[in-house]
Protein backbone atom coordinates (compact mmCIF):
# COMPACT_ATOMS: atom_id res chain seq x y z
CA UNK A 1 0.00 0.00 0.00
CA UNK A 2 1.32 3.48 -1.07
CA UNK A 3 1.64 6.33 1.78
CA UNK A 4 -1.13 8.07 0.08
CA UNK A 5 -3.51 5.44 0.36
CA UNK A 6 -2.62 4.25 4.06
CA UNK A 7 -3.20 8.46 4.72
CA UNK A 8 -6.23 8.49 3.19
CA UNK A 9 -7.65 5.56 5.40
CA UNK A 10 -5.92 7.14 8.51
CA UNK A 11 -8.39 10.65 7.68
CA UNK A 12 -11.62 8.67 6.97
CA UNK A 13 -11.20 6.73 10.71
CA UNK A 14 -10.71 10.47 12.13
CA UNK A 15 -13.68 11.46 10.30
CA UNK A 16 -15.48 8.72 11.53
CA UNK A 17 -14.48 8.98 14.77
CA UNK A 18 -15.36 13.35 14.70
CA UNK A 19 -19.08 12.00 13.75
CA UNK A 20 -19.59 9.45 16.84
CA UNK A 21 -18.07 11.67 18.97
CA UNK A 22 -20.83 14.88 18.15
CA UNK A 23 -23.71 12.20 17.67
CA UNK A 24 -22.59 11.31 21.13
CA UNK A 25 -22.41 14.74 22.72
CA UNK A 26 -25.77 15.81 20.51
CA UNK A 27 -27.51 12.72 22.34
CA UNK A 28 -26.23 13.21 25.81
CA UNK A 29 -27.25 17.11 25.69
CA UNK A 30 -30.74 16.09 24.47
CA UNK A 31 -30.72 13.29 27.24
CA UNK A 32 -29.94 16.15 29.94
CA UNK A 33 -32.48 18.40 28.52
CA UNK A 34 -35.43 15.83 28.20
CA UNK A 35 -34.08 14.44 31.84
CA UNK A 36 -34.32 18.31 33.14
CA UNK A 37 -37.73 19.22 31.89
CA UNK A 38 -38.84 15.34 33.50
CA UNK A 39 -37.20 16.91 36.64
CA UNK A 40 -38.94 20.20 36.63
CA UNK A 41 -42.80 18.49 35.96
CA UNK A 42 -41.92 16.84 38.61
CA UNK A 43 -41.08 19.48 41.13
CA UNK A 44 -44.28 21.57 40.03
CA UNK A 45 -46.80 18.67 40.42
CA UNK A 46 -44.84 17.76 43.86
CA UNK A 47 -45.96 21.37 45.13
CA UNK A 48 -49.29 21.00 43.83
CA UNK A 49 -49.58 18.27 45.87
CA UNK A 50 -48.24 20.04 48.81
CA UNK A 51 -50.78 22.94 48.40
CA UNK A 52 -49.33 25.31 45.83
CA UNK A 53 -51.88 27.29 43.20
CA UNK A 54 -51.49 29.53 40.68
CA UNK A 55 -51.65 33.03 41.29
CA UNK A 56 -53.55 35.43 39.11
CA UNK A 57 -53.30 38.96 40.92
CA UNK A 58 -56.80 39.32 40.92
CA UNK A 59 -57.35 38.84 45.38
CA UNK A 60 -55.50 41.62 46.35
CA UNK A 61 -52.38 42.85 48.08
CA UNK A 62 -52.92 40.78 51.01
CA UNK A 63 -53.52 37.67 49.37
CA UNK A 64 -50.30 38.22 47.02
CA UNK A 65 -48.24 38.22 50.15
CA UNK A 66 -50.46 34.99 51.62
CA UNK A 67 -49.45 33.36 48.09
CA UNK A 68 -45.71 34.51 48.43
CA UNK A 69 -45.69 33.08 51.79
CA UNK A 70 -47.21 29.83 51.22
CA UNK A 71 -44.79 29.19 48.09
CA UNK A 72 -41.69 29.82 50.37
CA UNK A 73 -43.11 27.20 53.20
CA UNK A 74 -43.48 24.46 50.39
CA UNK A 75 -40.51 24.64 48.49
CA UNK A 76 -38.12 25.36 51.02
CA UNK A 77 -39.85 23.50 54.15
CA UNK A 78 -41.81 20.70 52.26
CA UNK A 79 -39.83 20.06 49.31
CA UNK A 80 -36.24 21.25 50.27
CA UNK A 81 -35.84 23.12 46.87
CA UNK A 82 -32.42 24.70 45.97
CA UNK A 83 -32.64 28.45 45.26
CA UNK A 84 -33.01 28.34 41.58
CA UNK A 85 -35.49 25.67 41.59
CA UNK A 86 -37.67 28.21 44.32
CA UNK A 87 -37.07 31.01 41.78
CA UNK A 88 -38.22 28.24 38.78
CA UNK A 89 -41.48 26.95 40.46
CA UNK A 90 -43.02 30.29 41.89
CA UNK A 91 -42.69 31.71 38.21
CA UNK A 92 -44.42 28.59 36.57
CA UNK A 93 -47.06 29.20 38.94
CA UNK A 94 -47.97 32.73 38.02
CA UNK A 95 -51.08 33.55 35.44
CA UNK A 96 -52.41 36.23 33.70
CA UNK A 97 -51.01 40.02 34.84
CA UNK A 98 -48.55 38.44 36.84
CA UNK A 99 -47.16 36.05 34.31
CA UNK A 100 -46.67 38.50 31.59
CA UNK A 101 -44.76 40.92 34.62
CA UNK A 102 -42.37 37.58 35.29
CA UNK A 103 -41.63 37.18 31.51
CA UNK A 104 -40.20 40.79 31.15
CA UNK A 105 -38.89 40.84 34.82
CA UNK A 106 -36.44 37.68 34.25
CA UNK A 107 -35.10 38.99 31.57
CA UNK A 108 -33.47 41.90 33.47
CA UNK A 109 -31.65 40.02 35.45
CA UNK A 110 -30.70 36.22 36.94
CA UNK A 111 -33.29 36.54 40.08
CA UNK A 112 -32.30 34.45 43.69
CA UNK A 113 -34.93 33.42 46.03
CA UNK A 114 -34.72 36.66 47.83
CA UNK A 115 -34.77 38.80 45.02
CA UNK A 116 -37.94 37.49 43.35
CA UNK A 117 -39.56 38.04 46.67
CA UNK A 118 -38.73 41.56 47.07
CA UNK A 119 -39.29 42.11 42.62
CA UNK A 120 -42.15 39.93 43.96
CA UNK A 121 -44.14 42.33 46.34
CA UNK A 122 -42.83 45.38 45.45
CA UNK A 123 -44.96 44.72 42.14
CA UNK A 124 -48.15 43.12 43.99
CA UNK A 125 -48.38 44.83 47.33
CA UNK A 126 -46.98 48.84 46.64
CA UNK A 127 -45.30 50.54 48.99
CA UNK A 128 -48.27 52.83 49.99
CA UNK A 129 -50.69 50.07 50.86
CA UNK A 130 -47.79 48.37 53.53
CA UNK A 131 -47.81 52.03 54.92
CA UNK A 132 -51.65 51.72 55.64
CA UNK A 133 -51.15 48.70 56.83
CA UNK A 134 -48.23 49.34 59.49
CA UNK A 135 -50.16 52.74 60.99
CA UNK A 136 -53.96 50.37 61.18
CA UNK A 137 -51.17 47.84 62.97
CA UNK A 138 -49.98 50.36 65.48
CA UNK A 139 -53.11 51.62 66.40
CA UNK A 140 -54.84 48.25 66.83
CA UNK A 141 -57.18 48.08 70.13
CA UNK A 142 -59.41 45.61 71.00
CA UNK A 143 -62.10 47.94 71.35
CA UNK A 144 -65.41 45.84 70.96
CA UNK A 145 -63.75 43.37 69.25
CA UNK A 146 -63.38 39.54 70.52
CA UNK A 147 -60.78 38.03 71.65
CA UNK A 148 -60.51 35.88 68.78
CA UNK A 149 -61.33 38.80 66.03
CA UNK A 150 -58.80 40.54 67.95
CA UNK A 151 -56.16 38.22 67.24
CA UNK A 152 -56.81 37.60 63.68
CA UNK A 153 -56.78 41.28 62.80
CA UNK A 154 -53.66 41.08 64.46
CA UNK A 155 -51.97 38.29 62.52
CA UNK A 156 -53.50 39.89 59.47
CA UNK A 157 -51.85 43.19 59.97
CA UNK A 158 -48.50 41.77 61.06
CA UNK A 159 -47.49 40.64 57.86
CA UNK A 160 -47.10 43.87 56.55
CA UNK A 161 -44.85 45.07 58.65
CA UNK A 162 -42.50 42.18 60.74
CA UNK A 163 -39.84 44.37 61.09
CA UNK A 164 -42.08 46.07 64.12
CA UNK A 165 -42.36 42.57 65.97
CA UNK A 166 -38.70 40.89 64.79
CA UNK A 167 -39.36 37.99 67.45
CA UNK A 168 -41.47 36.15 69.54
CA UNK A 169 -41.17 38.33 72.81
CA UNK A 170 -41.89 41.69 70.60
CA UNK A 171 -44.79 40.26 68.89
CA UNK A 172 -46.13 38.89 72.55
CA UNK A 173 -45.60 42.44 74.15
CA UNK A 174 -47.24 43.92 71.24
CA UNK A 175 -50.44 41.99 71.60
CA UNK A 176 -50.89 42.14 74.85
CA UNK A 177 -50.91 45.76 74.58
CA UNK A 178 -53.51 45.83 72.58
CA UNK A 179 -55.65 43.95 74.75
CA UNK A 180 -58.37 45.47 77.05
CA UNK A 181 -57.78 46.86 80.13
CA UNK A 182 -59.59 43.97 82.07
CA UNK A 183 -57.65 41.51 80.34
CA UNK A 184 -54.21 43.48 79.56
CA UNK A 185 -53.29 44.50 83.04
CA UNK A 186 -54.23 40.58 84.16
CA UNK A 187 -51.67 39.08 81.43
CA UNK A 188 -49.29 41.94 82.32
CA UNK A 189 -48.97 40.73 86.06
CA UNK A 190 -48.79 37.09 85.26
CA UNK A 191 -45.81 34.41 83.48
CA UNK A 192 -45.98 33.74 79.96
CA UNK A 193 -43.57 33.15 78.05
CA UNK A 194 -44.37 32.73 74.70
CA UNK A 195 -46.87 34.87 71.93
CA UNK A 196 -49.03 31.48 72.22
CA UNK A 197 -49.66 31.41 75.98
CA UNK A 198 -50.27 34.45 75.96
CA UNK A 199 -53.03 34.22 73.31
CA UNK A 200 -54.46 31.59 75.17
CA UNK A 201 -54.19 33.04 78.21
CA UNK A 202 -56.42 36.00 76.83
CA UNK A 203 -59.15 33.80 75.43
CA UNK A 204 -59.17 31.63 78.62
CA UNK A 205 -60.06 35.17 81.07
CA UNK A 206 -62.74 36.15 78.42
CA UNK A 207 -64.41 33.09 78.55
CA UNK A 208 -64.50 33.34 82.73
CA UNK A 209 -65.76 36.64 82.29
CA UNK A 210 -68.38 35.49 79.94
CA UNK A 211 -69.68 32.59 82.23
CA UNK A 212 -69.79 34.95 85.37
CA UNK A 213 -71.16 37.94 84.20
CA UNK A 214 -74.62 38.36 86.07
CA UNK A 215 -77.72 38.09 84.57
CA UNK A 216 -80.38 40.77 83.92
CA UNK A 217 -83.56 39.67 85.33
CA UNK A 218 -87.31 40.85 84.57
CA UNK A 219 -88.46 42.44 88.19
CA UNK A 220 -91.36 40.07 89.80
CA UNK A 221 -94.70 41.32 88.93
CA UNK A 222 -96.46 40.59 92.07
CA UNK A 223 -94.23 42.11 94.13
CA UNK A 224 -94.79 45.22 96.03
CA UNK A 225 -93.61 48.27 94.74
CA UNK A 226 -95.24 51.35 96.80
CA UNK A 227 -97.65 52.10 94.09
CA UNK A 228 -101.57 51.26 94.69
CA UNK A 229 -103.27 48.85 92.32
CA UNK A 230 -105.00 49.97 89.61
CA UNK A 231 -108.99 50.80 90.79
CA UNK A 232 -108.11 50.90 94.20
CA UNK A 233 -108.73 53.93 95.46
CA UNK A 234 -108.96 56.21 98.67
CA UNK A 235 -112.26 58.23 98.89
CA UNK A 236 -112.51 60.67 102.01
CA UNK A 237 -115.78 62.30 103.20
CA UNK A 238 -115.54 65.44 105.43
CA UNK A 239 -118.56 67.37 106.86
CA UNK A 240 -117.88 70.24 108.94
CA UNK A 241 -114.68 69.55 111.16
CA UNK A 242 -115.13 65.11 110.59
CA UNK A 243 -114.03 62.97 108.07
CA UNK A 244 -113.50 59.36 107.65
CA UNK A 245 -114.71 56.59 105.70
CA UNK A 246 -118.26 55.70 104.67
CA UNK A 247 -120.35 52.93 105.51
CA UNK A 248 -124.23 52.18 103.43
CA UNK A 249 -126.19 52.69 106.73
CA UNK A 250 -123.76 55.94 107.88
CA UNK A 251 -120.41 57.87 108.38
CA UNK A 252 -118.27 57.04 110.95
CA UNK A 253 -116.98 59.72 113.22
CA UNK A 254 -113.44 58.88 114.79
CA UNK A 255 -113.95 58.91 118.63
CA UNK A 256 -110.19 58.37 120.10
CA UNK A 257 -109.12 55.54 118.17
CA UNK A 258 -112.32 54.25 117.27
CA UNK A 259 -115.35 54.86 114.69
CA UNK A 260 -118.52 54.84 115.92
CA UNK A 261 -120.96 54.69 113.47
CA UNK A 262 -123.44 57.28 113.18
CA UNK A 263 -127.37 57.16 112.21
CA UNK A 264 -127.94 59.21 108.68
CA UNK A 265 -129.34 62.52 109.43
CA UNK A 266 -132.31 63.76 107.11
CA UNK A 267 -133.62 67.39 106.02
CA UNK A 268 -137.17 67.50 105.59
CA UNK A 269 -137.97 69.76 102.78
CA UNK A 270 -141.15 70.32 101.27
CA UNK A 271 -143.02 66.73 102.31
CA UNK A 272 -139.96 64.88 101.35
CA UNK A 273 -136.06 63.92 103.22
CA UNK A 274 -133.05 64.08 101.32
CA UNK A 275 -130.03 61.37 102.12
CA UNK A 276 -126.69 63.37 102.72
CA UNK A 277 -124.66 60.64 101.87
CA UNK A 278 -122.06 60.85 98.64
CA UNK A 279 -122.43 58.44 96.41
CA UNK A 280 -125.85 56.88 97.78
CA UNK A 281 -129.39 57.82 96.90
CA UNK A 282 -131.87 56.06 99.72
CA UNK A 283 -135.92 56.34 98.79
CA UNK A 284 -136.84 59.88 100.76
CA UNK A 285 -138.66 59.76 103.46
CA UNK A 286 -142.20 60.82 103.11
CA UNK A 287 -144.48 62.31 105.98
CA UNK A 288 -147.72 61.81 104.87
CA UNK A 289 -147.41 57.48 104.83
CA UNK A 290 -144.32 57.84 107.68
CA UNK A 291 -142.80 55.48 104.86
CA UNK A 292 -139.57 55.86 102.45
CA UNK A 293 -140.55 55.89 98.78
CA UNK A 294 -139.88 57.73 95.50
CA UNK A 295 -142.93 59.56 94.05
CA UNK A 296 -146.03 60.88 94.49
CA UNK A 297 -147.74 59.25 97.79
CA UNK A 298 -150.73 57.77 97.18
CA UNK A 299 -151.53 56.83 100.84
CA UNK A 300 -155.38 57.63 101.50
CA UNK A 301 -155.62 57.12 105.16
CA UNK A 302 -156.54 53.20 104.33
CA UNK A 303 -154.74 50.21 105.44
CA UNK A 304 -151.75 49.29 102.55
CA UNK A 305 -152.62 45.43 103.13
CA UNK A 306 -156.64 45.27 103.15
CA UNK A 307 -157.36 48.63 101.73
Amino acid sequence: MSRRDTRRTRERSAESSGSRSSLRDLVSQLTRALGGSSSSNRSVDQARRLGAVEFDGSQGPAAALKWLSSMEKILEEGMQCPDEDMVRISGFMLEGDPRKWWQMEKTRRRHTWDQFKIAFSTEFCPPAYREARRREFEGLRQGNMTVTEYERRFRELSEFCMHLIPDDHAKKVRFIDGLNESIGYTLSGSVHPTYQSARDAALELERQAEIHRPSRRRPFEGSYSGVPRQGASKKSHSSGSDSGGFSPRGRFQRRGGYRMPQPARHSISGGTSSYQHSGFSPKPFCRRCNRAHHGICQFEGVCFQCG
